[in-house]
């Protein structure tokens, strides 16, 4: 059985999965296929781990004649055609009726259509007794009598957590390359939207997800959407979730800041250099991000540095780096005073005709 990276993407079979998850046309998908580089890249790592999974023979039967990723473009096709009010059965009947595919093995359908939403959406949809095979992170599951459109709006609701507005405003330090060098914070690349800012407390490890050209096109074509009525297309989910998505980059990665581009320069991305736009430290401007970023803030942000060297990083307070520092070296001086004077009085004692004379 031919694998699914057997040969290259040419050029048409890009303009085709342009036609697929953008609902470009074949005109656009000329002019705009550099702005959708990133979505490409990432849509061949999906395709990458994809193949893995079934290579391992992990129980699921790919449940076509052919494993070509061709069939995961075509379920797409299928859901949106459905609308947002389509169901997971919906889907499946509609999979089965297609004539341009052959279906082999009907109960495995499910993880093929769970696949397709994943390079649509970049959304974790997996079964969650094989969410190892998504690197054992959280899955979403579409849910028998779900609409697809309620499924997606369970993963991203707007926050009820009502705040002052002392608790609102974020610090100006508030960058996750302060957070790196200040309090031990780990930064993890995350392949899916629904990952982005889950914070590991155990590890200190917090998740972002990079993709900011693929989330100005989604908010671009979910705008596009809501203006014409159209509720499923290329992009299901609100413009503002993918915008707002955009400006928590720009909050922790702010592209003015030194240690950012240090940080992003080493890890290798360079999101925060294009698209950038000026931050916003109220959390009233992240309704869908609120709870995570208020976690972010409240668990690794506030707590005290650790160690020395990172103590003498710590700027966030500049009157309480200096108070601290003043007041260690004002208590070294007098351990140092103190040393000396008990020393030149032992000398004293020691030596008592010498000091006498």
């Amino acid at each position: 059985m031919e694998s699914f990276l057997q040969r290259r993407m040419s050029i048409d079979d890009e303009y085709v999965i342009l036609d697929s998850c953008f609902d470009w046309s074949l005109a656009e998908s000329k002019q705009r296929r550099s702005e959708a580089r990133e979505y490409l890249e990432v849509y061949e790592e999906q395709l990458r781990h994809l193949d893995l999974e079934y290579s391992r023979g992990l129980g699921d039967v790919w449940p076509f004649a052919q494993k070509s990723q061709a069939h995961l473009l075509k379920i797409i096709d299928n859901i949106r055609a459905l609308g947002a009010g389509a169901t997971l059965q919906q889907a499946i009947c509609a999979v089965q009726a297609d004539s341009r595919l052959i279906v082999a093995h009907r109960e495995s359908l499910l993880p093929v259509i769970y696949a397709a939403l994943r390079i649509w959406l970049l959304i974790n949809f997996r079964r969650e007794e094989v969410r190892s095979g998504g690197g054992n992170r959280p899955c979403v599951e579409w849910l028998e009598g779900v609409t697809i459109s309620t499924a997606l709006n369970s993963v991203f609701r707007v926050s009820s957590t009502e705040l002052t507005l002392a608790q609102r405003r974020l610090s100006p330090h508030f960058t996750a390359a302060t957070m790196v060098s200040i309090c031990g914070l780990k930064i993890e690349w995350a392949t899916t939207l629904d990952d982005h800012l889950n914070l590991d407390r155990q590890r200190k490890a917090l998740r972002i997800f990079p993709c900011r050209k693929w989330l100005l096109l989604k908010a671009e074509a979910a705008a596009q959407n809501e203006h014409t009525g159209n509720k499923i297309s290329s992009a299901p989910l609100p413009a503002e979730l993918y915008a707002e998505t955009s400006r928590t980059l720009d909050l922790l990665f702010p592209a003015w800041d030194r240690r950012t581009r240090k940080l992003l320069k080493a890890k290798g991305k360079d999101f925060h250099s294009s698209y950038s736009r000026n931050r916003l430290l109220d959390l009233k401007h992240y309704p869908y991000w609120k709870d995570r970023l208020l976690e972010l803030n409240e668990d690794i942000f506030l707590a005290p540095p650790e160690g020395f060297a990172q103590l003498w990083n710590d700027r966030r307070d500049p009157q309480k780096f200096w108070t601290f520092w003043i007041a260690l070296a004002v208590f070294i001086l007098t351990v140092a005073s103190t040393v000396a004077s008990v020393l030149q009085t032992w000398a004293t004692l020691r030596n008592p005709i010498k000091a006498a004379t």
